[in-house]
């Protein structure tokens, strides 16, 4: 009654196009079909009377002429290209505690292996484009950008109901990163190294939940974080948000 196990095998596809850049080599300009076959497994379970919940998924998904926005930094137009095949696997953990009426814990964690298993017509770093080298160039082996290896995330909510008919309210959440590639090209120069980031909030509401006043924090350790890149005649990247701070308030008019 409390474990359900599960399993289901998905075949997907998404049509192929035109690229729409305006300037953009002949030989780019039609992408292909790309097609996928997803393979998962896993559990969802309950436990202490249905106070915590623990989940586990396996899966792996094979990817055919998988589809990818590419920039050419020596003309600066962008297109997109077909990787030859990709694979997709890992597993991946998440659960909940409700430790006391007011204190939840949270977590998850996943393992992931994203990798190019056969990209020989990949584009080229910007760094390989500077000194010479022509496209293009072999990703195969190469893990795919944006995919780092282990990722975690753990969460605290406090919530607590005050003698003055408010409560008070409280959330702690940290989350971790491995590195990973950020440019589509696999520039070496565009790595994210791992980092960790903290949010918090915390504020009093009313008990019927009409009215709330929060302080949120996000980014609280300011970490440096490149959320994208566009290597044109040299490495650009773009941070997200540094540190900030806010403060909320809410009125709720009416019953709705």
């Amino acid at each position: 009654n409390n474990i359900l196990w599960y399993g289901k095998y998905t075949e997907a596809a998404k049509s192929g196009g035109f690229a729409a850049a305006l300037v953009v080599a002949p030989e780019f300009i039609e992408y292909d079909d790309e097609e996928a076959q997803s393979l998962e497994v896993g559990m969802r379970s309950r436990m202490f009377g249905g106070r915590a919940n623990l989940n586990v998924s396996l899966f792996r998904t094979e990817l055919d002429d998988l589809q990818l926005n590419a920039f050419n930094p020596v003309t600066g137009s962008g297109f997109v290209t077909n990787a030859a095949e990709a694979r997709s696997q890992g597993l991946e953990i998440d659960g909940a505690w409700a430790v006391s009426p007011e204190l939840r814990l949270s977590g998850s964690a996943a393992f992931l292996d994203a990798t190019y298993t056969n990209f020989p017509d990949a584009p080229c770093p910007i760094s390989l484009t500077l000194a010479g080298v022509a496209p293009p160039c072999d990703a195969t082996g190469k893990n795919m950008p944006r995919a780092p290896e282990f990722s975690a995330n753990v969460g605290i909510n406090f919530d607590r109901p005050l003698q003055s008919g408010m409560r008070f309210v409280a959330e702690l959440n940290v989350g971790y990163s491995s590195e990973y590639d950020v440019d589509a090209a696999l520039e070496s120069a565009l790595v994210q190294d791992s980092y960790a980031l903290v949010g918090a909030s915390a504020g009093f509401s009313g008990s019927d939940d009409r009215w709330s006043v929060t302080l949120i924090g996000t980014n609280l350790t300011n970490e440096a974080v490149l959320s994208d890149a566009l290597p044109f005649l040299s490495n650009i990247g773009y941070l997200i948000a540094p540190r900030q701070v806010s403060l909320q308030a809410r009125y709720r008019f009416g019953d709705l």
